[in-house]
């Protein structure tokens, strides 16, 4: 049945209501975030996140729990703590998941090297009414064995016709009216509607290979980001395991100077009972003692702060406990023996930082093209083939197949494509300016590092003869102190004398082994093969 025009109106201001509400909707959603604790309500307060707010860490997340069993169960050496921290560091983990979605970026700009191909399938259902169907033709019946006919029939039949002719002519036509007064209906179809279609880009001045290349180099540039940090977690590890093992050992100095101190407090309360001595040597030495015991509970705590600096370098809990290789005192003494202008050419040959720098320079010049192609003509072709199934009528089936060529050329974007270009330009400004500096910044780390091998090298030769001749000095004192000749001054001057050599024989010793690996680390060599081609024995010589 058709709607009442009354009904109609009613249902447009219905539809009209329901728009107002749904304006009114969005006002009352759109409200002061402060209201919802969205943020903190004043600078000066703490944000408290809403109840429903629940952190949620990545699954994916490894522990470690491998790598953690090999180092509590089995003897480790330091090349086996470089290799847990390259595999389970987190830091490598992500710049070499980085570099592979690089790769994968490389896949995506190709893409535009082919045809795309896109096929659609649709059911469409339709079932049309008119709202205001015509009147209905009521023409009267002819009286049968009448001779005469409406003029409209006449008009049909081109001016004569039989009886049975006109009886036939107004069945029909009342036939049709009658179905248009009914139902108003004009039909329902069911359509299936296949759709493939095919493009493709002929020309567009570069910008495909171009996008293609800046995608290469990023993929370049990340590879020598991951290569850079695989070195920092190398460098990282040899460098904590250095300080852990320097602290241990001069912890266990420490321990031994208490051993010094003991041995001084108990001869000087010998000394005092014999009444050789007053009770100010005693005291002297007491303080003495007290003091290396308080350096003690330091270099406790700094031992396990370096114990955790080395649990994190290997990418594990910083409460971890795990097996960790002694220093050798015997360790081989090297130095660099290549010159330092040699280093820092090796260094802007095989710095992967540098290299880094050079790709992302080769980046910016291929999206200058980019950036400049958009703003050109592009000419494209393509292919569709559609097919149409009527359900009801399959006499409606169709078939249409068309092709095209396309160009588009754009001519105004508000300056788009011409500001989009420059800025392309000031950014490969911009990376040469990079260059200059990464490069600068290698030379200073390689004169840096070299310079601090040569300093801890002679520092270390000049310690080891001040450890000997403190040893004597000490040994000497003690006797005589014993004898009554010396006074207790004299012996815990030589005691502290003692101490301060052992402990800088140990810095020194820490710092040569770590200066000798930043060489390599600033050379750009560090877990290479070409890292030990730079070194040769240090051999000692007594000044």
């Amino acid at each position: 049945m058709p709607f009442h025009p009354i009904l109609k109106k009613t249902a447009r201001i219905g539809s009209l209501i329901l728009l107002l509400s749904l304006a009114g909707c969005n006002n009352f959603f759109n409200t002061d975030p402060i209201t919802y604790d969205w943020v903190s309500p004043e600078p000066a307060d703490f944000w408290e996140p809403p109840c429903f707010y629940e952190p949620r860490p990545c699954d994916n997340i490894d522990d470690g729990k491998e790598f953690i069993e090999l180092l509590q169960t089995s003897e480790v050496a330091v090349a086996d703590l470089i290799d847990v921290a390259l595999h389970n560091n987190p830091t490598t983990q992500r710049t070499w998941a980085e570099a592979r979605a690089a790769a994968f970026g490389v896949g995506v700009a190709e893409s535009l090297l082919y045809p795309t191909i896109d096929f659609q399938e649709s059911i469409t259902y339709s079932d049309e009414h008119l709202d205001n169907p015509p009147l209905p033709i009521i023409i009267p019946a002819a009286i049968p064995g009448s001779s005469s006919i409406s003029s409209s029939g006449a008009d049909d039949v081109g001016g004569t016709a039989a009886a049975g002719g006109n009886v036939g002519q107004t069945a029909a036509v009342n036939q049709a009216s009658t179905t248009a007064a009914s139902g108003s209906f004009l039909g329902y179809h069911t359509v299936a509607n296949s759709n493939l279609s095919v493009s493709y880009l002929l020309l567009d001045f570069g910008g495909r290979c171009a996008t293609i290349e800046a995608a290469k180099q990023a993929l370049y540039e990340s590879n020598w980001i991951h290569n850079r940090q695989v070195q920092q977690v190398i460098f990282t590890v040899l460098q904590e395991y250095y300080v852990y093992a320097g602290t241990k050992a001069l912890l266990e100095s420490r321990y031994a100077d208490l051993k010094n101190a003991e041995t001084n407090f108990e001869a000087a309360n010998q000394l005092y009972l014999a009444g050789i001595k007053n009770k100010l040597d005693v005291l002297q030495a007491q303080s003495d003692l007290v003091n290396i015991q308080v350096n003690i509970a330091q270099l406790t705590g700094q031992l396990k702060i370096a114990y955790a600096n080395l649990a994190n370098g290997l990418g594990l809990s910083a409460e971890t406990e795990f097996n960790i290789p002694e220093f050798p005192s015997d360790a081989t003494l090297e130095k660099v023996c290549t010159g330092l202008e040699k280093l820092i050419e090796i260094a802007k040959t095989d710095r992967p930082d540098l290299a880094a720098v050079y790709a992302e320079h080769e980046r910016r010049k291929a999206e200058v093209i980019v950036a400049w192609s958009e703003g050109m003509p592009t000419l494209s072709a393509g292919a569709n083939l559609q097919e149409n199934i009527f359900f009801q009528n399959s006499s409606f089936n169709n078939h249409i197949l068309s092709g095209c060529i396309t160009l588009n050329v754009p001519l105004f974007a508000g300056f788009l494509y011409q500001n989009q270009t420059k800025q392309a330009r000031e950014l490969v400004r911009a990376s040469c300016a990079n260059i200059r500096n990464v490069e600068n910044q290698v030379s200073l780390d390689v004169v840096t590092a070299y310079s601090n091998l040569q300093t801890s090298i002679e520092s270390l030769r000049y310690s080891l003869e001040f450890l000997k001749f403190s040893t004597e000095a000490y040994n000497a004192a003690l006797a005589t102190y014993k004898a009554g000749i010396s006074t207790i001054l004299d012996l815990l001057l030589a005691n502290r004398n003692l101490s301060a050599a052992k402990a800088q024989v140990i810095q020194s010793r820490t710092g040569w082994a770590i200066a000798l690996a930043n060489v390599s680390y600033a050379t750009g060599i560090i877990g290479t093969s070409y890292e030990n081609s730079i070194k040769c024995p240090l051999q000692s010589k007594r000044k």
